[in-house]
């Protein structure tokens, strides 16, 4: 769901026994992604901009790649229903977006999946996708895509869709057989698709866990809670409940070889209103939803669960809407702002401190940041452990994971700029973030030069035959302006074979 960012959130730090950071990935996003996935290296959004329209983008491992916005009916509720984003995945190479109403009101309302085959959006028609009463999740089993949802063909029903070809071919049986039947949560793990939800057998009209095991539905046979059971996720490729009994104060359990044991250490001193999404990273397995503790009243929406014990993260977010595991992290997606880069998604580090260093055009010398004096972009810090470079990105502000270790930190001599500020140590003894670290500089005076750069604009990649500009900046870094200038560009190898090295905002 699309939520504007309307002030500015303050990261505080909190001392616990799990600690994490919060980084940012390029300059963020407009918005909070609703759904994310991943394409081999590329990690793919879909979101609803502030038009209510539906945009994607990829990222590329440097920078955010707005992709052409896909014909599709505007977010939002009309007489059809609530029409939004349901999922996306990524299977061989194309990425699948899957929209349309998980409840129609009008039953000739459309659900649609499409497809991005990296250069054109295309339909995947289907008269099973587009009357389907509700559509509510892709999945991958046994290099199949496949599709659940409640379908129809006359009298048959179905929950499950597998695309051959360019076709959707329904099979298995359905658990759905009553219209108050639905899916709530869907979790895929060890080849097995799990459902939460409200569905009927032949034996009972309650069931609350359902099993697809790749050829038919059946009610769980021991379901880890009697009373409800209410999302799912993964953990050590084992399928994870959190649920709700009269008879017992266990609220999260998981799968082990068929037996479902109790990992719910910790939260007995939680009053939990909802676990809405999990998501694994490093053994280390996070939970999104409301935590409020008995002792101290505080209220958190994030925690970590470390193998043995859960515990309160030292991420205070106001919003968190996705969780998703990459690679070897777990990405944060929600309405969070710092005024800079990190914005509505971030990349959860668990072994790493972050420093966060500020540098400025300290034009009075006095090495105390005023309101008149501009952030620094692209301008290079230098730090007694790091002999890499470190520059400031577009906000002048420059983001630096580091181990936990001693860092001297000081604005660099640059373009006839001098250090106003002396050395600045950061002690970084915990893993968090360390802010406030703000390096004001200062131009020489009496100084003629100047510097000329040839650029691409966006960054230094490019999908394939994509179209790119380059720019020529023109920059006067002395202190007294430059007059009667002439400036040659010549280019020997014609623009076929231009080029660029680094973006002008560096990232």
């Amino acid at each position: 769901m699309k939520r504007l960012v309307l002030h500015i959130f303050v990261f505080l730090v909190f001392i616990t026994v799990n600690a994490q950071v919060l980084t940012p990935m390029g300059s963020g996003l407009p918005v909070s992604p609703e759904k994310i996935a991943t394409n081999k290296d590329n990690l793919m959004v879909a979101y609803t901009n502030l038009s209510n329209e539906i945009e994607l983008q990829m990222w590329n491992g440097d920078f955010w790649q707005k992709l052409p916005s896909p014909n599709l009916p505007k977010v939002g509720t009309s007489s059809n229903g609530f029409y939004q984003i349901i999922d996306l995945i990524a299977f061989e190479g194309n990425t699948y977006l899957l929209t349309g109403y998980k409840t129609k009101l009008d039953p000739n309302a459309i659900n649609q999946i499409i497809k991005w085959d990296g250069s054109t959006w295309t339909d995947v028609p289907s008269t099973f996708i587009h009357t389907s009463t509700t559509i509510d999740k892709l999945f991958i089993q046994n290099g199949i895509l496949k599709c659940v949802g409640k379908f129809s063909q006359g009298s048959n029903s179905f929950n499950i869709l597998k695309l051959l070809g360019n076709n959707w071919i329904p099979e298995g049986n359905s658990i759905t057989s009553l219209s108050s039947d639905g899916f709530n949560s869907i979790s895929f793990a060890n080849n097995q698709l799990i459902a939460t939800g409200k569905f009927t057998t032949p034996i009972s009209a309650n069931v609350t866990l359902a099993i697809w095991d790749g050829a038919a539905w059946k009610a769980a046979e021991y379901p880890p809670f009697l009373g409800q059971n209410i999302s799912l996720g993964e953990y050590g490729n084992t399928t994870v409940v959190y649920g709700k009994s009269k008879f017992s104060s266990e609220s999260v359990k998981r799968n082990v070889k068929g037996v479902w044991q109790d990992m719910s250490q910790g939260l007995e001193n939680y009053t939990i209103g909802n676990i809405a999404q999990f998501a694994e990273v490093h053994q280390h397995l996070f939970a999104v939803g409301d935590f409020v503790n008995k002792a101290s009243n505080k209220a958190s929406n994030l925690m970590v669960y470390d193998g043995s014990i859960w515990s309160e993260t030292n991420l205070n977010l106001s919003e968190i809407e996705q969780l998703h595991s990459w690679k070897n992290s777990v990405l944060i997606s929600g309405d969070f702002s710092d005024n800079a880069r990190l914005n509505g998604i971030g990349q959860v580090l668990l072994d790493k401190a972050l420093i966060v260093a500020r540098v400025y055009n300290d034009l009075n010398n006095n090495c105390t940041k005023d309101s008149n004096e501009p952030w620094m972009a692209n301008y290079p810090l230098k730090s007694s452990k790091y002999l890499g470079d470190l520059i400031t990105d577009v906000n002048g502000q420059l983001y630096f994971p580091t181990e936990l270790e001693t860092h001297t930190v000081n604005a660099a001599n640059y373009n006839y700029y001098e250090a106003t500020c002396p050395d600045v140590e950061v002690n970084a003894t915990e893993y968090k973030t360390y802010y406030g670290t703000a390096l004001g500089v200062k131009l020489k005076s009496d100084i003629y030069d100047g510097v000329i750069t040839a650029i691409d604009d966006r960054s230094y990649k490019a999908l394939n035959g994509e179209t790119r500009n380059a720019k020529i900046i023109v920059h006067n870094i002395g202190s007294l302006p430059i007059i009667n200038a002439k400036i040659i560009l010549n280019l020997s190898g014609g623009l076929g074979s231009f080029t660029s090295t680094k973006p002008y905002d560096t990232y």
